[in-house]
């Protein structure tokens, strides 16, 4: 039942937002009482980290999965571009953006494990891409990797980027083709292009 709760709580959250989804709203969902919640998972403080935690260990696990199929560096992008949407529904509000509002601890505790987990990734993409040569051979690629970074974790920073037209599935597809495009040689873009129109 604990993972239940769980499992329901990480996809209201993600739907709807850290900050809008309720205890009494996730009991409802469940057909349970509020009180079977806290008894399995506490408060909701917990209950979102525990979500938090969750979330960023699947996809941890997925991307080293991804990594280890040998795909090229370009199919390899869109694959991890992939982990990422599957988790976002076509809502406008951005539950790491609430999250970073309305749990800043959660949010600090766990950011830097999220950052490991995408700049290992980023990192090995860019190598393998530079070795097929799908890649500019002369990348900094400190700072590009540090560049997706930065722009991965405020794409949908409300205070930043006037971006309401857009969803998050949108808005992450646009910015993996913003990265692409900016690091491939005329090689990578005819990769890029043929994957694009399969």
């Amino acid at each position: 039942m604990r993972n239940q709760i769980i499992r329901k709580a990480t996809e209201m959250f993600l739907e709807l937002g850290f900050k809008s989804v309720t205890m009494d709203d996730l009991a409802h969902e469940l057909s349970v009482s509020k009180k079977t919640i806290y008894d399995l998972v506490g408060k909701k403080s917990t209950l979102v980290e525990l979500v938090v935690q969750s979330v960023i260990a699947e996809i941890d696990v997925e991307m080293s999965d991804v990594s280890s199929q040998e795909f090229d560096a370009i199919t390899e992008m869109f694959a991890f571009r992939d982990i990422v949407v599957k988790r976002l529904r076509n809502q406008k509000a951005s539950p790491q953006f609430q999250l970073k509002k309305y749990y800043p601890k959660i949010y600090d505790k766990y950011r830097g494990k999220q950052i490991d987990i995408m700049s290992q990734n980023i990192k090995k993409n860019i190598l393998k891409g530079v070795q097929e040569a799908y890649y500019y051979d002369d990348l900094s690629i400190n700072f590009v990797v540090n560049l997706y970074i930065v722009g991965l974790l405020d794409i949908k920073n409300e205070e930043l980027l006037n971006v309401d037209q857009f969803t998050q599935k949108q808005l992450y597809h646009e910015f993996v083709l913003y990265h692409l495009r900016s690091v491939t040689t005329q090689k990578g873009q005819w990769k890029m292009n043929e994957i694009l129109k399969a």
